[in-house]
């Protein structure tokens, strides 16, 4: 796993890929295109973009195809990647995948054997790692979206129920289905 304090020369040195998995992506034309990636597309697209700057010479390659809209979720990471400054020849978009084991796939036939970062959602990044593997990557795990944190204080939030336990209850049961799809297909 990457620390927040991983040095530029370091990374350099592990990775010149940076791979953002597709989180999902609303095609409303009428949205700015911020809000078109969800919000698990938009923390990861955040987090690959900051580990990008850090290695001179890397390539941000964004993956995921059009699942559920006409537009491919790498596309859209790719219009707010160039909107917040990343130089468009520095991309590599992968927009085939429709599951995270296409992704895999496509996303080895483009990288080869070069080591990479991968960059997805703490709760998916167990079953991508499998995956990827599986298909012989060489991976650096950079997880981001991490639902459970640790207050370092006294937060109100401690003392009133939320939906925030629905939602990881919501996601560990995806994430585990996700596990056992693969497994059951035989991916992993």
């Amino acid at each position: 796993l990457l620390s927040p304090s991983s040095s530029s020369r370091d990374l350099a040195l592990l990775a010149q890929w940076v791979v953002v998995l597709g989180g999902g992506l609303v095609s409303d034309p009428d949205l700015p295109t911020t809000s078109q990636l969800s919000e698990g597309s938009l923390v990861r697209l955040i987090e690959g973009i900051r580990l990008y700057r850090q290695i001179p010479g890397s390539k941000l390659l964004l993956s995921g195809g059009a699942v559920f809209e006409r537009v491919a979720e790498a596309e859209g990471m790719a219009e707010v990647a160039q909107a917040l400054g990343v130089n468009r020849a520095d991309m590599v978009l992968e927009t085939e995948s429709r599951d995270t084991a296409d992704q895999a796939r496509l996303v080895q036939t483009i990288v080869g054997h070069d080591r990479m970062i991968l960059v997805t959602s703490a709760s998916t990044m167990r079953r991508a790692i499998v995956l990827f593997e599986k298909r012989g990557v060489q991976l650096i795990p950079a997880p981001t979206g991490h639902l459970v944190k640790q207050h370092q204080g006294v937060n109100p939030e401690l003392f009133f129920p939320s939906a925030t336990g629905l939602r990881i209850a919501q996601t560990a049961a995806y994430e585990y289905l996700g596990l056992a799809w693969a497994w059951m297909s035989g991916q992993s």
